[in-house]
């Protein structure tokens, strides 16, 4: 068993015919293809705090949306 990628290892000596497990089978990861680098010059602390300061804001918003409705 592996510990580099978790659905891989639930996987790991099963069949894609197997949908035992509770994601089922033939998940994609939703980030392959897409480079998750930090760009030179970008501070990795703000970019974290602005993406936890969006998160909340979408939240906020959410459970706002979901009062009025």
């Amino acid at each position: 068993m592996s510990d580099d990628h978790v659905y891989l290892s639930l996987a790991e000596g099963h069949d894609d015919s197997d949908a035992r497990w509770a994601f089922g089978t033939g998940f994609e990861d939703p980030l392959h293809g897409v480079s998750t680098a930090v760009p030179e010059g970008v501070d990795r602390a703000e970019l974290a705090e602005t993406c936890l300061a969006l998160g909340d804001d979408a939240l906020v918003g959410a459970q706002r949306l979901a009062e009025w409705t």
